[in-house]
């Protein structure tokens, strides 16, 4: 249930945070023909401050010929109007609404803890209240999207001249985000709504986690998500992990195969556990090393 990996999340941060070095993990994946896969997680919100961790990370990508993200970041950097059109879908048509699948009094305590108008949350669909609590509770415990990971990266790409493409369409994130069903997604605000303090642990914990390169709590992390027995959990991870993970493996495989030098970067939760990243590259014959 949500409850409980927020619970496991609080647990692992007491126990394994404290003093820790911010060193984010790297990871460098290599084949026999001399390709170079260096494979980077990434959080999505951070502190202006984070730029100063990514010392190693730069130093990489300065030796490769491309930055590899989830979405060209370009995209979300300008007016792009493909971009605009399949973020449009979360958009409900005038027949429908957000209170027809999660109740009005629900998305009532959404509106009163976001400062988002009522009236304009029913025009999206359910996810919507998920990722706008999100957005909240992460600029409430100061970190900001201008500060995720992948928007220094790119930044750095851009000065050095290194080209930026992305690994999957914007599409297949909004297929993702419209799969959730109306249970997980009511369940998972539930639990936002109950205890906000703990959604703002909760991302001020996953950003230390990352920060620090504690691999072996985030790989906990993600087992709670994979192991979730809510409605509809089983499905959600499927979706937004498992098949992204082997679509972003099998683009990294391409790249080591060709024999080029590339960087791929994606949130931190994709690499972990046995549906990771770093396990289906190995599985499949690549040597995957942390960068020390």
């Amino acid at each position: 249930m949500r409850k409980m990996i927020l619970f496991t999340l609080a647990l692992l941060c007491a126990a394994r945070c404290a003093g820790a070095a911010a060193e984010p993990a790297l990871y460098r994946a290599t084949g026999e023909g001399g390709g170079v896969c260096y494979v980077f997680g990434t959080i999505h919100v951070g502190t202006e401050k984070d730029g100063e961790a990514l010392e190693k990370v730069f130093a990489a990508m300065d030796g490769c010929g491309e930055l590899l993200t989830e979405v060209d970041m370009s995209r979300l950097n300008g007016i792009d109007i493909a971009f605009l059109a399949q973020a449009s879908r979360l958009l409900l048509p005038p027949w429908d609404s957000m209170s027809a699948h999660l109740g009005a009094e629900t998305v009532r305590a959404v509106a009163e803890a976001t400062g988002f108008p009522k009236a304009a949350l029913d025009r999206y669909a359910p996810a919507w209240a998920m990722s706008y609590l999100e957005v909240v509770s992460a600029s409430e415990a100061g970190l900001e999207s201008d500060w995720g990971t992948d928007r220094l990266l790119y930044a750095h790409a851009k000065e050095m001249g290194i080209g930026n493409k992305g690994m999957e369409e914007v599409s297949v994130q909004m297929d993702a985000a419209l799969s959730f069903t109306d249970a997980y997604v009511l369940e998972a605000v539930r639990a936002w709504l109950d205890d906000c303090a703990a959604m703002r642990r909760e991302i001020e914990g996953l950003h230390t986690l990352w920060l620090n390169g504690d691999e072996e709590a985030l790989g906990a992390y993600v087992h709670a998500i994979a192991e979730d027995d809510g409605d509809g959990a089983g499905e959600m991870y499927e979706i937004m992990y498992v098949q992204r993970n082997r679509a972003f493996a099998r683009r990294c495989a391409e790249e080591i195969l060709s024999g080029r030098r590339v960087i791929a970067a994606v949130g931190c939760a994709h690499l972990y556990g046995d549906d990771g990243i770093l396990r289906l590259l190995e599985g499949m014959g690549f040597s995957v090393e942390r960068v020390e």
